[in-house]
């Protein structure tokens, strides 16, 4: 995002985890997470979370969505 001039936020990292669910790349969608997690506290909303789960269930990846929350 800092390399498009895009400023960090809630939204545009929830908006990255819906891309990364809709191309099934639900492991740079945990690096999102990850990422907003250190850019904003413990903080996640409830639309990230969801789009967090989303991404990970297209990925076949339940065992990770379910360790993270």
């Amino acid at each position: 995002m800092e390399q498009k001039d895009v400023e960090p936020n809630g939204v545009t990292f929830t908006t990255a985890i819906g891309a990364c669910e809709r191309s099934q790349r639900w492991e740079m969608a945990l690096d999102f997470l990850r990422r907003l997690e250190r850019w904003n506290g413990d903080q996640l909303g409830a639309m990230t979370c969801n789009a967090v789960m989303a991404a990970c269930a297209a990925g076949s990846a339940w065992a990770e969505a379910v360790h993270i929350f």
